[in-house]
Parts: structure tokens; sequence; C-alpha cells
């Protein structure tokens, strides 16, 4: 699974400290295969990770910015989805 979510400077150094630690618990977590951040301009150094994806912003991510990120990527049509291996496991 791949989670897409965001990271800015916040102005508050206990807030930005908070918002690093749940990006670092979030590349940790076994679930994610990559997480691709947002990021409009944050220092990420401390999360340095192969599964770590930056997509630099000069402004907060809109959803279409979200939106057109996953677009890129295309499908082929000779590729089809099984319901049991795309199911939670929980």
């Amino acid at each position: 699974m791949i989670l897409l979510t965001t990271y800015y400077q916040d102005k508050n150094a206990f807030r930005r400290e908070e918002l690093l630690e749940v990006l670092k618990k979030n590349v940790e977590n076994p679930v994610f295969s990559k997480v691709v951040v947002f990021n409009e301009g944050g220092d990420l150094g401390a999360v340095a990770s192969e599964k770590l994806i930056t997509v630099e912003m000069s402004q907060r991510p809109l959803f279409d910015d979200f939106f057109n990120y996953v677009r890129s990527f295309s499908i082929q049509d000779d590729i089809s989805f099984e319901k049991e291996k795309l199911s939670s496991a929980t």
C-alpha cells in the first residue's frame, strides 16, 4: 500500500517535531511499501528512507495535486486485480 501525505515547516517547534515523528512512524510501518510526501519546503533529512518519495510543492497541495500525481502512473490494459489480493488482511 502507498501512503500519500503532506508535510510543511510549522512555525511552532513542538508541532514540527510532532509532524516529523508521525511521518517517521508511517515510514517505519510495514503496511506501507512507499510513503509519498507532498513537501512544502520542510527539511525531511531526519526521515531518510528508501520508502520515502518527496514531491516538492511551493504551496499547500490541493486534492487536484494528489489526483494528478496518481494519474501520472498508468495501468496497462492487460493487468487485472483480484479481489482476494486487494482486500485488507485484518
